[in-house]
């Protein structure tokens, strides 16, 4: 079976994943640590705030684009007919390298 993903390929879209984890790591550590917090001492009040860091626009892009190639790897197997690369063990068509930094 011909390889979906060229090598380069895989590396490039293990470093777009890498970074845009790094980004939402950060956007997150914004939101909760230099944003200010709601006022009022009730646990609705901070809960909804909580809630709310997923329509928090900065957040968004790299959480979808994180969840959405998770996803993908994770069907890889299925979407290729459970198919590995005999080296790596990386399904094809996955879009990142298995390796210790992804799993």
């Amino acid at each position: 079976m011909e390889e979906v993903y060229r090598e380069s390929d895989r590396a490039d879209g293990a470093v777009v994943f890498l970074l845009q984890l790094l980004l939402g790591i950060s956007v997150l550590i914004d939101y909760f640590i230099v944003q200010s917090w709601p006022y009022g001492s009730t646990w609705q009040c901070r809960w909804a705030y909580v809630a709310g860091v997923v329509m928090y626009k900065p957040f968004t892009v790299p959480m979808w684009f994180c969840l959405t190639l998770c996803c993908h790897y994770a069907f890889a197997d299925k979407l290729y007919d459970k198919k590995r690369d005999a080296k790596t063990g990386t399904p094809y068509g996955a879009p990142f390298t298995r390796s210790k930094l992804t799993m």
